[in-house]
């Protein structure tokens, strides 16, 4: 028989500095040490609202994050080459692609 973890702020805090730096629930879980489920339970059910309120946050703060890397990334200058900056837009366009 298997214990249940009770999610505690330490644990909340783990969620939230995974989240926002990208990391991936399985990261979480392994940290924790309990299974990708539960940790995937608790941040997107309504049991442990705090857990939750972490995850949302620190996946907003990511979605920030990445949005500013792009944006700073589209507004570089090109290349004077036009060759090569048409590559460069086409190798821009498949970073974004990408981290949609």
């Amino acid at each position: 028989m298997s214990t249940k973890i009770i999610p505690t702020p330490a644990i909340c805090d783990i969620i939230l500095d995974l989240a926002t730096s990208g990391g991936k629930l399985q990261d979480a879980a392994d940290k924790i040490g309990c299974c990708r489920k539960t940790v995937t339970t608790w941040c997107i059910g309504e049991e442990f609202p705090e857990v939750r309120a972490a995850y949302i946050a620190g996946k907003q703060a990511y979605a920030e994050s990445l949005a500013e890397d792009l944006m700073e990334q589209a507004q570089s200058p090109l290349h004077a080459d036009p060759k090569l900056a048409s590559a460069e837009v086409q190798r821009r366009r498949l970073i974004v692609d990408t981290t949609k």
